[in-house]
């Protein structure tokens, strides 16, 4: 979070919260309002006419929930907490004439999107990484990076997710997550204590994470 922004989006709007399970917003939706994650862990999906559900990512303490649906009358995807969570609740009227008077607030937002079009690229590189190691060990790294942002531990960190929604987002089975990370912790890469992950060694995670998606995460 910028300094400064999140001072100046709080009042703009209400404090929610919300239990593991609950959602904030669904995706089909009438695009009403944007929440300013400030705690705990949400993931953000769409459903298959098949009815499997793909994870397009996780979101933070710090983090705008709703941005792709801007300039759309419909939310684009549907935002589940996946822990206790706090979240600004934001009217977008609200948002958009804030920003206008506001060019801190405006250029906030602008990094903002161009935040999540990155991700969008990440997740398209890391699915298309040729090994389920590449695309795990990606997926721990830019986590970890994340963590680091926000001033907590990049090397070691609770994965608040359950491994069936770490495959659903990387391309991968439950089972052949956990084969991963098994691998990678009997490689000395990692190592698992229940739900905490500490990365050991990062220049090897990276080596296998692939040359171009590891240096975005340096």
């Amino acid at each position: 979070m910028v300094a400064g922004v999140e001072t100046r989006l709080r009042p703009l709007g209400v404090d929610r919260r919300f239990e593991a399970g609950a959602t904030l917003f669904k995706s089909g939706e009438p695009f009403q309002s944007l929440f300013l994650l400030r705690a705990g862990t949400v993931k953000r999906t769409i459903l298959h006419v098949d009815g499997r559900e793909q994870v397009l990512g996780f979101a933070l303490s710090g983090d705008l929930l709703g941005l792709a649906s801007l300039g759309s009358d419909r939310y684009q995807a549907t935002a589940t907490a996946i822990e206790f969570c706090v979240a600004t609740e934001i009217e977008a009227g609200a948002l958009e004439r804030a920003a206008e008077a506001d060019i801190h607030l405006h250029r906030f937002l602008l990094a903002e999107m161009g935040g999540a079009l990155r991700e969008r690229h990440s997740r398209m590189v890391t699915l298309g990484a040729i090994t389920a190691e590449e695309r795990v060990a990606a997926f721990l790294l830019d986590l970890g990076q994340r963590f680091r942002e926000r001033g907590f531990s990049g090397e070691r960190f609770l994965l608040k997710m359950t491994r069936t929604e770490i495959g659903a987002l990387l391309g991968l089975t439950l089972e052949t997550v956990s084969r991963v990370l098994s691998r990678l912790r009997q490689r000395g890469l990692i190592r698992l204590e229940r739900r905490e992950v500490v990365l050991c060694d990062l220049p090897g995670l990276r080596r296998l994470a692939g040359g171009g998606l590891a240096s975005r995460l340096n």
